[in-house]
């Protein structure tokens, strides 16, 4: 049971490794989406890259949780927000920083492919939360390609009345700048959960058990960083 109990895990750890190896790979040019279900593990592993990230003195980071407050929800504001942390980081001045959306779809483009030694990571999350005020959440603000030194990730959730994943579906084409973080299928989630106790060296009485696996096997939340 600890073997499938791994199995699970082995799976979020994986897109973080790829997540890795995308930013440290001298022959990115491209964004990538990483998508998965609400409450998938999303956001745990991005930060977990995050962590990382944060210890290196080489590389400047911009984080954006999408959603957390309203500002974050529009384009706009938020566009504008890391274009005025990018200029401070590539030592740019900002005093033609547009406001008009069109505009700033053309700055941050241009900003993204701005020459510099300076290795910049750039993480959107979640913006299958973007509002539709100037489409922002059809992604048609994504740049197709990126400067060598920066690295641009995005998640989202997949589903279908959601704009996020197909309009950067439409921009990037590429399967390889997508990546997908699934949930535990639901015939093993009993023994998922009975590996999880014993590896923590804990009981459950059966009622208790038929509760916990009543509501996993009824939730889209259902992933090994979620569970755990």
């Amino acid at each position: 049971m600890s073997e499938l109990k791994c199995g699970f895990l082995q799976v979020a750890e994986d897109c973080v490794a790829t997540i890795n190896s995308y930013i440290d790979s001298s022959d990115t040019r491209t964004p990538m989406v990483l998508y998965g279900e609400q409450g998938c593990g999303k956001t745990t592993v991005i930060s977990r890259v995050v962590t990382r990230l944060a210890n290196s003195s080489e590389v400047k980071l911009v984080v954006r949780h999408i959603g957390l407050t309203l500002n974050s929800q529009s384009i706009c504001p938020l566009l504008r927000s890391v274009c005025l942390q990018l200029t401070s980081i590539l030592g740019l001045t900002n005093q033609n920083l547009p406001c008009d959306y069109t505009q700033l779809k053309t700055y941050f483009s241009r900003l993204m492919n701005e020459q510099t030694r300076t290795e910049v990571v750039i993480i959107l999350d979640g913006v299958d939360y973007l509002d539709f005020i100037d489409n922002g959440d059809s992604v048609d603000w994504l740049p197709k390609y990126l400067a060598p030194n920066f690295r641009l990730i995005l998640t989202t959730r997949p589903e279908v009345n959601r704009h996020a994943l197909p309009g950067a579906l439409s921009v990037l084409k590429s399967s390889d700048s997508f990546l997908e973080l699934t949930p535990i299928p639901e015939p093993e989630l009993s023994l998922f959960l009975s590996s999880l106790l014993t590896a923590h060296n804990r009981k459950m009485t059966s009622s208790q058990f038929n509760i916990i696996l009543g509501f996993m096997r009824s939730s889209s939340l259902v992933t090994p960083f979620y569970v755990s």
